[in-house]
């Protein structure tokens, strides 16, 4: 389909400029007399053709997308991110960012059920993957839980595929600007001196020491933890979405 709509495109192309030298010849031959009976009929050809062009243009264009891929361009970051539909699912990148997903979402997952959180869900989508949770901040230890399950699925994908991706950078939503938020009101809710501001002057030092303590504290975890995110993974991409008390049958299989 793609060589299709390419060469379609090429197509139109040759008729612009053929057009063009038509216009140009015209123009330019004084043999031939101009009437204006002769510039009408030219111009009306040249409308229809082109009227037609662009139906089947549009008509080839809605039959590309719709059947082959869709692109999302995240235009407040400046970047593109690839919308793989069903019928594509056993292409090569489909695949690889759908393993990446499952293996990131399954290090939240697994910390999650290590935390002892009571309510998620895991969510294996080629639009948005995520680990919905549901937990009370009550105080800081229950924050710092929620920052080791935040930097578990960058771990996970080092534990497991040796590298990080960039989801877990980009966006104000994304795992690791969230994290060092967390930190900041972790700070604020354990250091009595700590103005309630917010600055980052005053908890930028503090705030890159307890994250790089709380990174490492998660990748002990999950390291140790190494088959429970596999395990997870694996049902993750078979399954699209698991309950907690699905997460939590697998794991507690495994625990014993």
């Amino acid at each position: 389909m793609r060589n299709l709509f390419g060469f379609f495109c090429n197509i139109m192309k040759c008729f612009f400029v053929s057009c063009g030298i038509v216009l140009l010849f015209y123009f330019f031959n004084e043999e031939v007399p101009v009437t204006k009976e002769l510039i009408q009929r030219n111009v009306l050809v040249i409308c229809y053709s082109l009227l037609s062009l662009l139906c089947a243009y549009q008509i080839t264009k809605r039959m590309f997308s719709d059947n082959d891929y869709n692109v999302i361009t995240g235009t407040s970051l400046g970047y593109a991110k690839r919308i793989i539909r069903s019928e594509n699912k056993n292409d090569p990148l489909t695949e690889y960012n759908r393993k990446v997903s499952s293996v990131h979402e399954a290090g939240h997952a697994v910390m999650a059920y290590l935390m002892k959180i009571e309510s998620f869900q895991v969510i294996l989508s080629d639009i948005q993957p995520r680990v919905v949770m549901v937990q009370k901040l009550q105080d800081a230890n229950a924050v710092k839980k929620g920052i080791l399950i935040k930097y578990a699925g960058a771990i996970a994908e080092e534990i497991l595929l040796d590298k990080m991706h960039i989801g877990s950078f980009i966006g104000e939503d994304s795992d690791f600007p969230q994290a060092t938020e967390w930190i900041k009101a972790y700070i604020v809710m354990t250091d009595s001196s700590i103005s309630k501001t917010l600055l980052d002057r005053e908890l930028e030092e503090k705030t890159i020491l307890l994250s790089k303590k709380f990174w490492s504290e998660s990748k002990k975890i999950l390291s140790e933890n190494r088959t429970m995110v596999e395990a997870i993974s694996e049902n993750l991409q078979r399954e699209g979405t698991l309950t907690s008390e699905e997460v939590k049958d697998i794991l507690d299989r495994i625990k014993k």
